[in-house]
């Protein structure tokens, strides 16, 4: 989970304004998505151009999507519940983790849950016998990936290890495999700056696995950052990067797609930031038929220790009823996401700077 900040200025990509005024309802393309609105409408809803079947774009919306990330053993909250001689530390975060997907799915929203080497590792450890009672006899990543289709998925996230024992995002992506969640595209965390370190080129081309011939596709890139997350890429919107140097510049021929986060992982107020992007959308100051995004952060590892990140995603959720039955706001899963862009707004990039 990565992103690098840049001031709030208008790249080539996101420099026209919207015209239309709030209230101003089109009619959805792509009938077949797996999103909908109450009303198909949403404050902006410029019809400029089309999507490839001939309908018209959908309004702009902002679509936000609930994330968690598991990390190594060197990641302070995850070290004693990836620690294997643990199991009740992993076994009470399982527990809060369920709770915590099943709180945003029962609430309306959407949550991708993306896993590092190490807990998969630790479900492969502890999740037998009676402990799958709670989830129907499946592994805790098969259930939440079954059980809110369209609400729950589970993608791949890797702080990659070289040497002894090393293994990629293939790797991972493998690894969910086995436990019968099948690679859906996501690469959920690169290093997209400096430039010269940067790891996301190479998913353009299938990413052999250092541990078999397991071969990943990548559908979608999700949270490019630098290390410590000193100088993250803060941006809405999705959009196909350029290059190492040019991240947040589009590439109409590019064939690897980045989905925004938006929201700045390092300060605790995911709803603020929400809230100051549909603010913007509702003054109408950004692009018509355009899809932004925004991803709410929480830490798994500290969801067995912390009820009070499961409440906050639920009174987020609450707060912004009225924005979803406007048709302003749309919960939803990071691969869903892609889908969405390319069958309702036809691929047109978007790109907002924090």
């Amino acid at each position: 989970m990565n992103r690098f900040s840049l001031p709030l200025v208008c790249l080539a990509v996101a420099c026209s304004g919207p015209s239309a005024s709030p209230g101003d309802a089109a009619a959805d393309a792509g009938a077949d998505s797996p999103v909908s609105t109450a009303d198909g409408g949403g404050t902006d809803s410029g019809t400029d151009a089309s999507t490839s079947d001939g309908g018209a774009l959908a309004p702009t919306r902002i679509y936000a999507t609930f994330v968690t990330h598991n990390e190594q053993s060197n990641n302070l909250p995850c070290k004693d519940v990836v620690d294997e001689n643990k199991e009740s530390e992993y076994q009470s975060n399982r527990t809060a983790t369920i709770a915590f997907a099943k709180a945003i799915a029962d609430a309306g929203g959407a949550y991708d849950l993306m896993s590092d080497m190490t807990y998969i590792e630790q479900i492969n450890r502890f999740d037998k016998g009676a402990v799958l009672n709670a989830t129907g006899g499946k592994n805790l990543f098969k259930y939440l990936n079954e059980f809110a289709p369209g609400k729950v998925t589970i993608d791949m996230h890797s702080h990659e290890k070289s040497g002894l024992g090393g293994f990629n995002s293939a790797d991972v992506a493998e690894a969910l495999d086995k436990l019968g969640v099948p690679p859906n595209g996501v690469v959920g965390g690169f290093i997209a700056n400096p430039a010269a370190d940067e790891n996301w080129t190479r998913l353009r081309s299938p990413l052999k696995a250092v541990r078999s011939s397991f071969s990943l596709t990548a559908t979608l890139l999700w949270g490019g950052g630098s290390g410590n997350h000193v100088d993250d890429p803060k941006a809405s919107g999705l959009w196909r990067p350029k290059s190492p140097t040019e991240f947040l510049v589009d590439d109409p021929a590019g064939t690897l797609p980045n989905i925004g986060g938006y929201a700045d992982i390092s300060k605790d107020d995911y709803a603020t930031q929400l809230t100051s992007l549909l603010d913007m959308l509702k003054s109408n100051k950004l692009e018509k038929n355009r899809m932004y995004t925004i991803t709410l952060m929480s830490p798994q590892c500290n969801l067995h220790r912390d009820a009070t990140l499961t409440e906050k995603a639920k009174s987020t959720i609450a707060a912004h009823t009225a924005d979803v039955a406007a048709g302003n706001l749309v919960w939803i899963t990071v691969p869903d996401a892609l889908k969405v862009w390319k069958t309702q707004y036809n691929s047109q990039a978007v790109i907002l700077p924090r």
